[in-house]
């Protein structure tokens, strides 16, 4: 565990911060995944410090920036998303698009590319609401995420850890537990003792003990199972709606977090329902 007290976020303090960590931590960093939030200045220094290590953006902070755009005035779409099935599907299928790969030299898996254009034809359909998911999806989505970030940045495509909710936890017992402004020496002395606590539990685990986290751990390998499948499925399918069909089953999986943010809204299983209850059956004698 590193800590370091830092006197801004910029560009260069991070370097002057990563260049000492390297220094004194003697790790194969050609072998090393780091993964971060999406702080352009975090990310840039990281590629110039540690060049040969492969960076990954966080999959819960992708889909919290997401989320935090819909709340946004600017976008307009929050309460679209609220009360329409069809918008709460497109939303849902944006989260997903980072379980795609950046690119693609494999016919029979489509890129993040692929799946934004394949939302884009599902979205033109809807003409009730394609206004609405203009400005969202090509100034917002495309000319944000997949222009100024890249697909790069921010795909989970094959990855088992996909966050690092560990450390966000991490902080937020840090926050807990430390009044503000403490004095230096209270200051360590916390730190130290939540530190042994953290080895503690660390030493549990290897042990193949119980500990409070173990229930997300769980979580997360049924979510990698889960995904996995959805994704041989994607291969193995042949309709012409198969791309889609992967990012509404993706999109499920964080059906959950959607809800926790926002409140009650139209879930893929009411869509569902409401599809078939709308569909036509045409017998022929």
């Amino acid at each position: 565990m590193v800590y370091a007290i830092l006197t801004g976020k910029t560009e260069e303090i991070y370097v002057g911060l990563f260049k000492y960590v390297r220094n004194v931590l003697p790790l194969q960093y050609d072998k090393l995944t780091i993964i971060t939030d999406f702080e352009l200045g975090l990310i840039n220094a990281i590629r110039l410090v540690f060049p040969e290590s492969s960076h990954q953006g966080c999959y819960f902070h992708y889909c919290q920036s997401i989320v935090r755009h819909l709340r946004s005035k600017e976008s307009g779409m929050y309460n679209l998303v609220k009360a329409n099935p069809i918008a709460a599907r497109i939303f849902r299928m944006v989260l997903a698009l980072p379980y795609l790969p950046p690119n693609s030299n494999n016919n029979r898996i489509p890129s993040m590319l692929d799946g934004f254009n394949s939302i884009i034809m599902y979205i033109v359909q809807h003409t009730e609401i394609a206004e609405y998911f203009h400005d969202f999806m090509y100034q917002y989505v495309f000319g944000y995420w997949f222009v100024r970030m890249r697909p790069e940045a921010f795909t989970i495509f094959d990855k088992d850890i996909r966050t690092n909710n560990y450390l966000e936890s991490y902080h937020a017992a840090l926050l807990r537990f430390i009044k503000p402004h403490p004095k230096i020496w209270e200051f360590m002395g916390q730190i130290r003792f939540l530190e042994n606590q953290y080895n503690l539990e660390f030493k549990q685990v290897s042990q193949n003990l119980n500990i409070r986290s173990c229930n997300s751990s769980r979580g997360r390998i049924r979510n990698t199972s889960e995904i996995k499948r959805f994704m041989q499925d994607l291969i193995e399918d042949d309709a012409p709606d198969r791309i889609l069909t992967f990012l509404r089953r993706a999109g499920h999986q964080v059906n959950g977090y959607i809800a926790q943010q926002i409140g009650p809204y139209p879930d893929e299983q009411e869509l569902l329902l409401h599809e078939a209850n709308n569909s036509q059956i045409i017998i022929i004698n």
